[in-house]
């Protein structure tokens, strides 16, 4: 492989990351809200003003943010709330096993 070749594939390569990470330089337009659980504070970012409420719950390990581009695509026909567990992200992160029983959760 020539070094002509390797360059044109270098930059093509860099092109393609250019272009991926401007794909995803916007971010959903939200606000962020904090509720009280039982002196846990838990984390949760809203978006859009009418429609029906759409709740987003994320799986582990994710945080609310793993939802940007479905929030994105439904904030201006619905309202969108998406939380961080607690333990995640900007919620709190109690102490101990028993904060994190079912119940609890």
């Amino acid at each position: 492989m020539s070094l002509t070749t390797i360059h044109r594939r270098a930059a093509a390569f860099a092109a393609c990351l250019f272009a991926a990470f401007s794909a995803h330089a916007e971010d959903a337009k939200v606000t962020h809200h904090y509720a009280d659980n039982d002196g846990v504070k838990i984390h949760y970012a809203t978006a859009g003003d009418s429609g029906p409420l759409v709740v987003m719950i994320h799986g582990f390990p994710d945080f609310w943010y793993s939802w940007n581009e479905q929030i994105k695509a439904l904030q201006s026909t619905h309202r969108v709330a998406a939380m961080d567990l607690r333990g995640y992200n900007r919620s709190d992160k109690p102490k101990g096993l028993e904060n994190y029983a079912i119940p609890k959760l």
